[in-house]
């Protein structure tokens, strides 16, 4: 399984504070592992937003919105719940 992050990510990744971007890093981490094993899914804090659009946590506050397309995850944006509401309306 291979992650690519989109642009939006990078650019979202670069407006969340230093200290939380090990929260970041540790979930997308996981990703590859936990996508590979449903039964995981609910403890890992993955959720499904839309069809084929999905969220995992990174920490209590921040989310990583991702799709997922065959072997290859596209990560897409980070921020609290209030921005990837945004996300979501501007770009589904």
């Amino acid at each position: 399984m291979t992650i690519y992050p989109h642009t939006s990510y990078l650019r979202a990744v670069k407006r969340i504070p230093k200290g939380e971007h090990s929260d970041i890093y540790a979930a997308v981490s996981r990703l590859p592992e936990i996508l590979g094993n449903p039964h995981q899914h609910s403890g890992a804090g993955i959720r499904r937003l839309y069809q084929g659009v999905f969220e995992v946590r990174a920490g209590l506050r921040l989310r990583i919105v991702f799709t997922v397309h065959g072997e290859n995850v596209f990560l897409h944006t980070v921020g609290d719940h209030d921005h990837v509401r945004e996300w979501l309306r501007n770009n589904l």
